[in-house]
């Protein structure tokens, strides 16, 4: 190669990274406004979910009261614990199943569209690397999934101990309307308190989710733009350019 056939190779190089660089910039931003957008799904979701469930744990705890007309001091708030303890998880439970069905459907497409974008950039480096040396054209074969173990556990309020020392004494019929009236007020305020719980949940397991993604689109592309990085520091030298390109060549062929 002549000094200026290896100038030549050289800035088409430096072409090559510029332009790749920037597109894996983009699916980089292009994820995050996925995430937020999957959160803001979740936001809503969990929203509807209080919406609709704080009148049927009410109808609930009205049924619970009629079922139970006599039990009264710390059995009552015991009661009241394992009632609040089985409903919110049901509640939940049943909603976690139904996301995490939906967010998977939705993960999947996009790691599929995805793919796609980060093979068209790897494409375009593998065939900008083609017009210096013979290469083959890899594929990206990304396999990644919505995170599935959840670590939430939920918050209930021990009743029988937060019991006010007076409604112990009072005529169990007066301490028994109390107690329900102030476990029918906290409804909401507890379902608000373990969504949060499990918004917290989400928002770790889509970071996670997201990360791998963007390591899986990304990283095979960077190490052959560190390859070719290292090209251009080289000295100018035609033996040294051709040794170092044929260097990334065998590792593009191992991409296959």
């Amino acid at each position: 190669l002549s000094a200026a056939e290896v100038n030549d190779k050289r800035r088409h190089a430096q072409r090559l990274l510029d332009e790749t660089a920037r597109d894996t910039a983009g699916i980089r931003s292009l994820l995050h406004e996925e995430q937020l957008h999957f959160m803001k799904r979740v936001d809503a979701d969990l929203e509807a979910c209080v919406k609709t469930a704080t009148p049927w744990l009410e109808e609930q705890l009205s049924n619970l009261q009629r079922a139970n007309p006599h039990t009264s001091g710390r059995a009552l708030g015991c009661l009241l614990e394992e009632f609040f303890n089985e409903q919110i998880d049901v509640i939940f439970r049943d909603w976690r199943k139904r996301e995490d069905a939906e967010l998977s459907r939705m993960f999947d497409e996009i790691v599929s569209r995805y793919t796609v974008k980060a093979n068209s950039t790897l494409d375009t480096l593998m065939t900008g690397i083609g017009s210096i040396v013979d290469v083959q054209t890899a594929n990206l074969k990304v396999k990644c999934g919505l995170a599935m173990d959840s670590r939430v556990s939920y918050s209930i309020e021990r009743i029988f101990i937060s019991l006010d020392s007076f409604l112990l004494v009072v005529p169990p019929f007066l301490q028994r309307r109390v107690v329900f009236r102030r476990a029918m007020s906290s409804v909401p305020q507890r379902l608000d308190r373990n969504s949060g719980r499990l918004r917290f949940d989400y928002l770790e397991r889509m970071e996670r989710t997201f990360h791998l993604l963007e390591h899986s689109l990304t990283s095979q592309i960077e190490d052959v733009r560190q390859m070719l990085m290292k090209t251009l520091e080289m000295p100018r030298s035609d033996v040294a350019l051709w040794n170092q390109i044929k260097a990334v060549r065998s590792y593009v062929s191992a991409l296959d």
